[in-house]
């Protein structure tokens, strides 16, 4: 009896065994799959706009306003330039104004085509308003359009009625990165 018990000890120690190792060599001789490629992120782009604005300054000679900006394809960039100022309400709370010109822009790639897409805000204070009683002008533009690298190209053409000026928004852009 005690062989008999020994032996069923026995086959079932070699039975265990024989589950341990079999899907271990099972696994080491299975073929390797490859290895997943890992994702390559993709290469931002870089792209610098020349903005040029004729209409601001005024005379026969008057030259174009000339801004650049830089931006990463999807960001948008952002440019101000002008005051803040403080001004009296009709309750003779103080508050303030941004003025001068605003430049926002943003741009995707199509191909070898850059869509831009963005604004362009124009705000000052009219000679004639009351002295202590502010007049905005504000003369605005938004915008898409496709650019190729290198050409300048018209973003907006915009008349202001209050001043009788005509400004006109060309934009060159070039790629960096």
């Amino acid at each position: 009896m005690l062989l008999v018990a020994s032996m069923k000890t026995l086959l079932l120690a070699a039975s265990v065994i024989s589950l341990m190792t079999a899907p271990a060599l099972a696994v080491v001789a299975a073929p390797s799959a490859p290895a997943p490629a890992a994702a390559t992120p993709a290469t931002a782009s870089f792209y610098r706009f020349d903005v040029s604005i004729t209409g601001i300054d005024e005379g026969p000679k008057a030259g174009a306003a000339t801004y650049t900006l830089v931006a990463e394809e999807g960001q948008r960039a952002e440019l101000r330039s002008g005051w803040n100022i403080p001004y009296a309400s009709a309750t003779g709370v103080t508050s303030r104004q941004q003025l001068g010109l605003g430049i926002e822009l943003g741009y995707t790639l199509r191909g070898a085509t850059v869509v831009l897409e963005g604004d362009v805000e124009i705000q000052g204070v009219d000679p004639a308003s009351p002295a202590g009683s502010p007049t905005w002008r504000r003369v605005s533009a938004r915008s898409a359009v496709p650019l190729v690298a290198g050409q300048p190209t018209l973003f907006a053409s915009v008349y202001d009625i209050a001043s009788k000026h005509r400004y006109e928004v060309t934009i060159t852009a070039k790629r960096v990165l």
